[in-house]
């Protein structure tokens, strides 16, 4: 090919290019440039086998497909072109050209062909300091495809989604490289997503420094009539934050008996492989559970697999106890609640009522939007708010009851007197169950004192100057001393672990409770925390002596032989273990002074500062802070469950409401931030409502 034409090639290159788009142009550019580089390799070879018999110098080949290519003198003085991908040989030669090798590369496999026209910069935004950041992107149909079954999973999505018509012109708008599956598609990648999160939560749990809490409950769904059966987690990382994770949302047959739930309790504990790595277990006050729970802890006794040979293992409901507790009180009132209850329904069926309710409220010039909601009856917290409300626009009541005839539902004035007493009492009792419920899975030392107090608030009414109040109380506090001892001996270990309270708060609540027998309850809490002590300061191997080092912070590395001031260091030790001597890692933390009390202090923190100096006393903080007051995660599980199973997917199959509830679960969500463990909110459930087995009361 001559200069000329080669000059005039390039010039029609540059014309093109204002003329065509950059594809068109560059599939021209590559069709040309082959038939010159085809014509420049046949040239060269020539002047190459040429040159080989007169001259050592070779010409350079030209042609960029030799970036990929190895040329190979054969032993017959033949030619040929390796690939450097998958080294398979290709004819070469001067007749041989190009083209079939760049064929080659096109189909070769093993080639990393990079697209760089699906690059494109993209902005970041951090969810937690709000910077941006740039990066490059790259479009990939199968991490789309990920990320939208994701976003069905996360956000209750309906899996005809990806069908509908213009949420596919929305998609295409965004992104026209990527094509929406069919709903089948998407149930095959939801299950994915659901394995894939599974094994990464599994190697997680197999590398936790600590124990794990466990809560499980019985739900069963009107639209399918299904039993299912949540186990919930709960445990401290290394890096000391609180988490809670559904380990199974799996069907349970029929009947729910002590051998069945126990059964499906053992399996999922196998399944994750956490038999020797639990520590306690709440559940609500039923009796196969109580059944099912002594049966679990001789299992676990077997295999030496719990702290205490099981003490601390069973943990009761609180927020199960407390209803049931205040159900018995609430009955003194019980025809203010009727008629309560009976003014809602009756201004919900009339807007007359409702009409004539609000002009009433006008009138008072109660300016608030607030109403008075009907209540769940097995929600007591739900009751108190009720009350709390009626209570509110008492005014409203009374001349409803003037202005409208067909009203026959307005308490008298004693009933309302005595509603507003006992709204009052049952503030602790409202505000203990929110702290106990609290979404955020608040740390266990927080909860002694609200039980003591509970205890004291009853032992207070007995010796009220209200009949009716001293009635309340007494079967009040006859359901309460059942469970009293079986709830508070974990909750007083939780708060030793405290180092604002250590003991002091055990026998400052105590010594009001029991009096003159308070030595006694104090000294089982003190033989506990020493027992327990014992047995992990065995498993950490930790003599006295190094205990002893590690709290004084005092060490030496340096070799006896060329130290001039070895004798200083056995000087030293004698003289700090004068007041030491003999005293493990806990004497010397219940020693210290009490941590000064603030409303930012965080457990989790102090604990994650202090586990170099109380080593064995940290891991024993890991365990039981971990342990939750009440089973309210595992039925917030089903609340999610409800959700999902509504009319329109009553027949979904129990693995795929499985993997929609725990991945929904396991998901991060990147605009929620961590939970703070001093932070509560109020309880979503207090009771189940589908329990399918009789309650103790």
């Amino acid at each position: 090919m001559t200069e000329f034409s080669i000059h005039k090639t390039q010039h029609s290159l540059q014309e093109m290019d204002n003329t065509f788009s950059t594809d068109n142009v560059n599939s021209h550019r590559d069709k040309i440039n082959s038939q010159n580089a085809e014509e420049v390799d046949a040239q060269a070879q020539v002047n190459v086998e040429d040159n080989e018999e007169g001259s050592s110098k070779k010409r350079r080949l030209t042609s960029d497909v030799w970036k990929d290519f190895d040329r190979i003198k054969n032993k017959d003085g033949s030619q040929s072109a390796q690939c450097m991908h998958c080294r398979k040989l290709l004819v070469s030669g001067p007749n041989a050209g190009t083209t079939h090798l760049k064929n080659h590369l096109l189909r070769c496999n093993k080639r990393n062909r990079t697209d760089i026209t699906q690059y494109m910069l993209t902005t970041k935004k951090n969810a937690f300091d709000s910077t941006v950041s740039v990066e490059n992107f790259k479009f990939s149909e199968q991490k789309s495809r990920m990320d939208f079954a994701k976003m069905v999973i996360k956000h209750n999505y309906s899996f005809s989604m990806c069908e509908h018509e213009y949420f596919e012109y929305f998609v295409q708008g965004l992104q026209p490289k990527f094509h929406l599956k069919c709903r089948n598609t998407v149930k095959a990648d939801i299950l994915q997503v659901y394995k894939n999160e599974k094994e990464n939560l599994y190697k997680y749990l197999e590398t936790l420094p600590g124990r794990v809490s466990l809560t499980t409950d019985i739900w069963t769904s009107d639209h399918q009539n299904i039993g299912y059966i949540c186990l919930t987690s709960h445990f401290i990382d290394a890096d000391w934050i609180l988490h809670s994770k559904i380990l199974a949302y799996r069907c349970i047959e029929y009947p729910h008996d002590t051998e069945t739930l126990f059964r499906h309790i053992v399996d999922c504990i196998l399944d994750w492989k956490l038999e020797g790595k639990l520590f306690s277990m709440v559940l609500d006050n039923a009796s196969v559970n109580d059944a099912m729970v002594r049966s679990l802890r001789v299992w676990l006794r077997e295999r030496s697999a719990v702290p205490l040979e099981g003490k601390l293992f069973h943990v009761r409901c609180s927020a199960h106890i407390l209803n049931l507790i205040v159900q018995d009180g609430l009955k003194v009132i019980g025809e203010f609640i009727h008629k309560v209850r009976e003014t809602v329904k009756y201004l919900k069926r009339s807007p007359y009522a409702t009409q004539k309710f609000n002009n009433a409220k006008a009138q008072l010039k109660l300016t608030n939007k607030k109403k008075v909601k009907m209540d769940c009856p097995t929600r007591w917290n739900s009751t108190f708010l009720m009350i709390q409300s009626a209570l509110e626009m008492k005014e409203t009541f009374w001349r409803l009851s003037q202005t409208d005839q067909n009203y026959k539902f307005h308490p008298t004035k004693e009933e309302w007197k005595v509603a507003q007493v006992i709204c009052n009492c049952l503030e602790h009792f409202y505000k203990a169950t929110n702290r106990f419920s609290g979404t955020s899975y608040p740390t266990s030392n927080g909860f002694f004192s609200d039980v003591c107090n509970i205890k004291l608030q009853m032992m207070k009414w007995e010796t009220s100057e209200y009949d009716f109040l001293q009635k309340m109380a007494t079967p009040m506090k006859l359901k309460f001393e059942k469970y009293w001892d079986e709830c508070c001996l974990v909750l007083s270990v939780a708060v030793v672990l405290d180092p604002r309270y250590k003991m002091n708060l055990v026998e400052y609540y105590y010594n009001k409770i029991h009096s003159s027998l308070a030595a006694s309850y104090i000294e089982n809490v003190r033989c506990a925390v020493f027992e327990l002590f014992n047995e992990y300061d065995d498993c950490l191997s930790c003599s006295k002596g190094e205990s002893t080092q590690v709290a004084h912070g005092f060490s030496n590395d340096i070799s006896s032989n060329d130290d001039e001031l070895s004798g200083f260091d056995s000087w030293y030790e004698k003289k700090s273990n004068v007041v030491a001597v003999n005293k493990s890692e806990l004497e010397l933390y219940l020693e210290e002074p009490l941590f000064p009390r603030s409303e930012s202090f965080n457990i989790l923190s102090w604990w994650k500062t202090n586990s170099a100096k109380y080593p064995t006393l940290a891991k024993i903080a890991r365990d039981i802070l971990a342990v939750p007051a009440t089973s309210v995660a595992s039925e917030a599980a089903f609340s999610v469950g409800g959700r999902i199973i509504d009319e329109c997917r009553s027949s979904m199959a129990t693995e795929t409401v499985e993997a929609l509830v725990t991945t929904q679960d396991w998901l991060p969500s990147r605009k929620q931030k961590g939970p703070t463990v001093d932070t509560y909110e109020k309880p979503q459930l207090s009771i189940p409502k589908s329990s399918t087995y009789p309650c103790k009361g």
